[in-house]
């Protein structure tokens, strides 16, 4: 028994240690895809779906534009739905990226999501995500009472950076940071955002950062 157990050690040992996989996510793809560079994901919820700790999520030049059925949690914080849902923990080692692909245009715009709760864009809880080289645009606000949507929620998240995430031309507050620790936004730009519906017309919360 000894020495069968000696050897599955040894045998455990000697294997290779499994990095996660990459993806690749583009809007010519389809989400029935392995998500390799030749054969893309459509959506970025699938891709968020699938990433671990150490998964770089590569966005390939286009337009996302998901729907209300691209929803990844409801009900957050009590209120909001929120679009991608940020919630597998990366390490310091081993994080979890969302980036523009090398120098490629790429645009989120999430002016077809309408629901009745306040809207996040990506809702940040968990430890050591990074956001970067991508554009976000279009976030609306439905409730007239007092309200607020945001494009990047941080929620919880620790040593998590956001870094050339330019929003834009939309209803939301651009990056609103409540809770965690060791947080960093860099280079960011928050621009052209107004909101036209909440406080029955006169508009609300709004701000570039909160």
């Amino acid at each position: 028994m000894k020495k069968i157990l000696s050897c599955f050690i040894a045998i455990i040992a000697g294997l290779p240690i499994v990095n996660a996989a990459d993806y690749y996510v583009s809007p010519q793809g389809n989400d029935n895809n392995s998500g390799n560079i030749e054969a893309p994901f459509k959506t970025l919820k699938k891709a968020i779906e699938s990433a671990r700790a150490g998964t770089t999520i590569y966005l390939r030049e286009g337009k996302y534009v998901p729907e209300n059925s691209e929803i990844m949690r409801e009900g957050a914080e009590g209120a909001y739905s929120c679009v991608y849902n940020l919630s597998a923990k990366g390490t310091a080692e081993n994080p979890i990226t969302i980036t523009g692909y090398e120098n490629e245009k790429v645009v989120i715009d999430l002016s077809n999501v309408k629901v009745s709760e306040r809207i996040i864009g990506f809702y940040v809880k968990a430890d050591y995500w990074r956001l970067k080289k991508f554009d976000i645009i279009g976030i609306q606000v439905t409730q007239t009472g007092h309200t607020q949507s945001i494009n990047v929620g941080l929620f919880g998240g620790n040593n998590c950076i956001i870094e050339r995430v330019n929003m834009h031309d939309g209803m939301g507050i651009g990056v609103y940071a409540t809770r965690g620790s060791n947080n960093l936004v860099l280079n960011c730009d928050a621009y052209n955002n107004y909101d036209p519906v909440s406080e029955n017309g006169k508009g609300g919360n709004c701000d570039g950062f909160g």
